[in-house]
């Protein structure tokens, strides 16, 4: 029980570990100002106001994890023989704008590093929200700091 309280404790730190990680990858893209945009967001909020950033982690956490998965999705299908065509004639932007984007064609070995980062921090995100997140809250709880501040100390 104690390694679960321990994890709960610190698993958000490699959660935003993982936001860092995603949004510094190698060659930056507005996907990628998306991840820092809404990690700087989350920072923000904890700076300015710990319940309201209590109150909105849960489903940001879950916005995060949607995200992710839209992104893996749109970087593979990309991939395909007709989707840069389709994609340009379908959005009529240009190569050099789907490029900023993140619309790239990569190597076998290139996507899987593009790819595999999106897909760990998913994990990391759905283990936080599954298994740590409820713990987490409990432990920065105000109402209980404040509860067992206000205790005597004799009472134990």
């Amino acid at each position: 029980m104690w390694v679960k309280s321990v994890l709960a404790k610190y698993w958000i730190l490699l959660c935003c570990g993982a936001f860092l990680l995603v949004g510094l990858q190698n060659e930056v893209s507005v996907y990628q100002i998306g991840y820092m945009a809404i990690f700087l967001f989350i920072l923000i909020c904890y700076q300015i106001s710990i319940t309201t950033w209590r109150l909105i982690l849960r489903p940001l956490w879950w916005v995060m994890v949607i995200y992710s998965i839209c992104i893996l999705l749109i970087i593979y299908t990309y991939q395909f023989d007709n989707m840069p065509l389709y994609w340009h004639n379908a959005t009529g932007l240009s190569d050099q704008w789907l490029y900023n984007l993140g619309l790239r064609q990569h190597t076998k070995a290139s996507l899987l590093m593009e790819l595999l980062t999106p897909t760990a921090f998913s994990i990391i995100i759905v283990i936080q929200l599954h298994f740590f997140h409820q713990p987490f809250m409990a432990m920065i709880d105000l109402r209980n700091a404040r509860s067992d501040s206000t205790k005597d100390p004799e009472e134990g």
